[in-house]
This record gives structure tokens, sequence and C-alpha cells, in this order.
């Protein structure tokens, strides 16, 4: 007789799954170099370590402060297309079972598979603009060692110890993924946060909590005082954005933060779409008033015409391309139509989506520690994505800068799903209508994969 299987063991299974699906997706994929030559080109062969962290090096004074990014950069376009292809897909399960982590469902195999699922449903193409092994290892693979790196600090507020080999495994972990301009902003938000609320417990703060929040900081300088990013910035200004230095402050936070909105609300973004799904099963669950309920659904009806279902609806309505296509580098309002009425509607109707899902949070859960916490993360990430309002490439970078968002807003559906509680979807119709909305976005994103 079979050993029944804990629900650890249980929990592991959705991410075996999803590393076997990503495994098959990478085997089969057209191979995108990209930028691949140029980062080969800073090795004398191979396994020319040293001459790839000293080239990338070198560049910090002409061209990026992503040295020991780009070192690896180096190493993988200089290897085999084959190696990348074996080690994404792992890199890609291990992060979702870091969130999954992060969140205590290390246990809960429902609540595991929703996250691997979600990380399924990414659009994976907007990893591939610069290489596909250049941009995950740009974008993937810091976020997977940023939320691994902070091991200690999950298992810290449990009330758990972490070895000093495990401490050792995480500062490094975290020198790489702090490297990332990005991924170094989100860990010293979690960094602080969490050593905040174990202050706020009086229980003792371990030193290497201070150490990696130390290190964060020095990575941020690092980062910030690098002479190669801004003479990088100067040339983007020259060959992409003329107008940049001209912006105010208040126009490029509206430029980065409406392309992070515009991103999820009208970029066929499943995960996103989820997202306001759970919010729309959690205020029926929660039996919220019916108010609330209705508003909660709002999001949903009105995200399959303006996202999902876009280019079908603008086949339908050729109208509609006026909302769904109207950001662009110079965000929704500038000098040329800011007096015309109708180029506030994509602004207007982008943000009133996300801000009803923010309010069906409330109208599930109320102004509780759910709601902070969902809160948080979204705007979290979403200053990871807006900030690239802040840099003139914010027309050339693409949607892949949005990575850090969207693994909030993973995490987000993660928290919705482990407050609905033990059994989220109590009811047949709730489970029918999970679901089936899960079965058509997971048959969708089969058909997308296979063709990539």
């Amino acid at each position: 007789m079979m050993r029944k299987l804990t629900p650890r063991q249980r929990a592991l299974l959705p991410c075996l799954a999803l590393w076997a699906v990503m495994l098959a997706v990478h085997l089969h994929l057209t191979y995108i170099p990209g930028d691949a030559a140029h980062y080969r080109a800073a090795m004398a062969g191979p396994w020319d370590l040293a001459g790839a962290f000293l080239s990338n090096w070198k560049e910090y004074a002409t061209w990026s402060s992503r040295v020991l990014i780009n070192t690896l950069c180096s190493l993988f376009s200089a290897w085999p297309a084959m190696v990348w292809r074996l080690v994404d897909p792992a890199v890609a399960a291990l992060a979702a079972w870091g969130v999954g982590y992060a969140l205590r469902q290390e246990e809960a195999p429902a609540g595991m598979g929703l996250i691997c699922f979600l990380f399924y449903l990414y659009q994976w193409q907007y990893l591939s603009d610069a290489g596909w092994a250049v941009t995950t290892i740009t974008y993937l693979w810091p976020a997977a060692m940023g939320v691994w790196a902070l091991m200690g600090l999950w298992r810290t507020l449990r009330g758990q110890s972490t070895s000093a080999g495990g401490w050792a495994a995480c500062t490094v972990l975290l020198l790489f993924a702090a490297n990332m301009e990005q991924a170094a902003l989100v860990l010293l938000c979690l960094l602080a946060a969490g050593i905040g609320a174990l202050l706020f417990r009086r229980d003792r703060v371990p030193a290497m909590l201070w150490v990696q929040l130390a290190l964060t900081v020095g990575s941020l300088v690092f980062i910030f005082a690098c002479p190669g990013n801004a003479a990088r910035t100067a040339g983007d200004i020259t060959s992409f954005y003329m107008d940049f230095r001209m912006l105010s402050p208040l126009q490029k936070a509206e430029i980065g933060l409406s392309g992070a909105i515009s991103a999820n609300v009208f970029g066929r973004d499943s995960v996103f779409f989820l997202f306001a799904v759970l919010v729309a099963l959690a205020n029926r669950v929660r039996r919220a008033p019916l108010p609330a309920r209705l508003c909660s659904l709002v999001p949903c009806v009105l995200l399959l015409p303006f996202s999902m279902l876009r280019y079908q609806a603008k086949a339908l309505v050729p109208g509609i391309a006026n909302i769904t296509e109207a950001y662009s580098a110079a965000g929704y309002i500038n000098l040329t139509n800011f007096g015309a009425p109708q180029s506030y509607v994509p602004l207007l109707l982008g943000y009133g989506i996300f801000a009803l899902c923010l309010l069906g949070v409330v109208g599930a859960f109320g102004w509780g520690r759910t709601t902070l916490c969902v809160w948080a993360l979204l705007a979290l990430g979403g200053m990871s994505q807006a900030a690239m309002g802040f840099t003139p490439s914010v027309g050339v970078s693409s949607r892949r800068t949005g990575f850090c968002f969207s693994v909030c807003i993973i995490a987000a559906c993660g928290v919705l799903w482990q407050a609905l509680g033990k059994k989220p979807l109590p009811t047949r119709a709730a489970k029918l209508a999970f679901g089936a909305v899960c079965a058509a976005l997971g048959a969708v994103q089969a058909v997308y994969l296979w063709q990539l």
C-alpha cells in the first residue's frame, strides 16, 4: 500500500507540475538570442567567469550598475541555449514555491496550486524582448532570488531559527537580487516592514536581518551612484525621449503609474483578471452587502471587452482601440491632448477599474489585516513599475518591467485565497464558476504558450 502524502508533499505537486509545463514550453519555444552577443563578447571562453565579471565591472562606469546580474547574463549567453532551457523552468517553479512559503501556503495544496497556476498564466513573451536568457535573468531570476533571500525573515516571523549556513545562502542570494533596481526597492520595503513587525511584537531581530537591510541600502546607493546609469540615461534621452528633461516630477509619476495600470487593465493580463475574479468571489462568499457585490463584479465585466477579449471587441467596435491603445511613453495626458475631454476617458477608466478592485477588497474584508496586506502588495508592485516613469527608457522597456508587479499581484491573490478560510469555495456554484474561469484561462494560455 502506498504511503499517504503529507500536506507539504501534496503542496509540492503544483510546483512540480509548473516546472514540468515550463520545461516543456522552454524545450519547444523559438529561442531569441537578443542581446546575448553583447554579453557573450565579455568572455574569452564559456568558462571565463573572471573575465565576465571584470568586463561587466568596467561597464559600471559606462553602462550599467547590474554587475552581478550582467555577469550571469554573460555566462548563460556563452553557454549553449539548452542550459538556459533547463535551468529557467526550475527558477520559475522555485519562485512560485518561495511566494507560497512567504504566504504560509507550503502545507496548503489548494493555495500553492493557485499561486503556481497564476505563474503559469503570466504573459511570458514579455520576458523575451532583449532575448530570452538576458531578459529572464534580469527580471525573473532576481524576483526568485529575492523571495528566497528573505527566507530567514519569513522563518523569523514564524518564530523559527535559521542556521548560519542558511543565513549565508540567503545573503548571497540577496546580493544578486538587490543588484537589480526594482528588486532592490521591493526588498528594502519588505525587510523594513518585517523588521518593523518584529520590533512591534517586541521579538528579537536577528543580526543578519540588519546586515541584509544594510546590504540592500548599500546596493541602492551603488545603483544610484553609478556613472554608467547616468551615461545610459543621457543616451536614452537622445535616442528615445528628447522631451524627457522637460517633464515635471508629477508628469513622470503619471507616466509611470499610468503605464503600470494600463499594462494590467488593458494588457490582456490573465493574472490581474483572475485577481478581479477573486475579489468578486470573496464578496460573494463572505456575503458582502449587495451594493458591494455588484460593484465588485464591474471590473470583471469591463475587463472582458477592454482586456481579455480586446482584439475581438476591436473588430466589432473599432473605437475601443482609442481606449485600450491610448497609453504612450508620454502618458495619457500631455501637451497635445490635455484640452480634449475624450483624452481623459482611458485614464479614468483604467484607474477606475483598478480602484474598484481595491474597494472590492474592502467590501469583502473590511479595513482589516487582509485589506492592508493586499493594498500594500499592490502598492509595492505598482511602485516598482511606476518608477520607470522617471527613466527615459520607459517608452522602450516594454512590459517586462512589470514582472515584479505581477509577482505582487500573484501574492495578493494568495492573501485573498488564504483569507477565505479552509473552504474558499464553500458552495457548488462557487466551485463551478471559479473552475470555469480557470479552465478557460488555462486553455487559452496553453495555446499561447505553444505558439511561443
